[in-house]
């Protein structure tokens, strides 16, 4: 990312997800902090919790609390009032433009319309899984277009 970001002024640079259950927190908050400077604010952090048991074992993590570690490291739940405020704060004492995305929300109207309207610039849905973690195209599809029903008037 920061080779990407030294290589252009215009262009954003972003992680497609970032593991968070499978690094360490403060770490990766550093590193990516680091590049956001170096890239005068063009980083878009995806984040996630994996999906592969192996992979998650030989990184140290614990694929049944993987969720939980992704929730207490940088996830909205309980925290969404006072996140949409300092956003709202940050956004006022700068002239670049800020962008907000919330990840994992609740795919319905409701929802999505609450965080349209009190600043997210987009929404990031945890696509449908079966017990063993896979996604298959059917759901997928039944899914999207529930999602876009949600999203269109």
């Amino acid at each position: 990312m920061t080779a990407a970001a030294a290589a252009t002024t215009t262009l954003n640079v972003a992680t497609g997800v970032c593991l968070v259950p499978q690094r360490d927190p403060i770490h990766t908050a550093k590193e990516v902090a680091t590049v956001d400077v170096l890239s005068h604010g063009r980083v878009i952090l995806g984040v996630g919790a994996g999906w592969n048991r192996q992979e998650m074992r030989n990184h140290g993590t614990d694929s049944k609390t993987r969720m939980r570690q992704l929730t207490e490291a940088p996830m909205i739940a309980g925290i969404e009032d006072d996140l949409f405020d300092q956003f709202a704060r940050r956004q006022d004492r700068t002239d670049k433009p800020l962008e907000l995305t919330a990840s994992g929300p609740d795919p319905d109207r409701r929802t999505l319309t609450r965080l349209r309207d009190r600043g997210a610039h987009r929404a990031l849905v945890w696509l449908p899984q079966d017990a063993g973690g896979a996604i298959s195209d059917s759901d997928t599809a039944r899914f999207l277009d529930d999602v876009v029903a949600n999203t269109t008037h």
